[in-house]
């Protein structure tokens, strides 16, 4: 069966964040969880529990530029 399109960050407190397997792989940590060859039980359930998540916030980086405003 193929990977589900979505993942589910977890963290201690119960709090569950939903995002796309593609946004999260770019995290390395959370990219060798997934890893099938890992046999982490996250890879085989799509979900990943954390002790502490303190926010969830793309990278500066990996925004793409907002262009800007046409006047007139």
């Amino acid at each position: 069966m193929a990977p589900s399109k979505y993942i589910t960050l977890i963290s201690q407190e119960g709090f569950e964040f939903v995002m796309l397997r593609e946004s999260a792989m770019v995290s390395p940590l959370i990219r060798r969880m997934l890893d099938p060859r890992s046999q982490f039980l996250e890879a085989q359930t799509g979900r990943c529990h954390f002790r502490e998540i303190k926010y969830v916030c793309p990278s500066r980086r990996l925004r793409r530029p907002t262009p800007p405003l046409r006047r007139g």
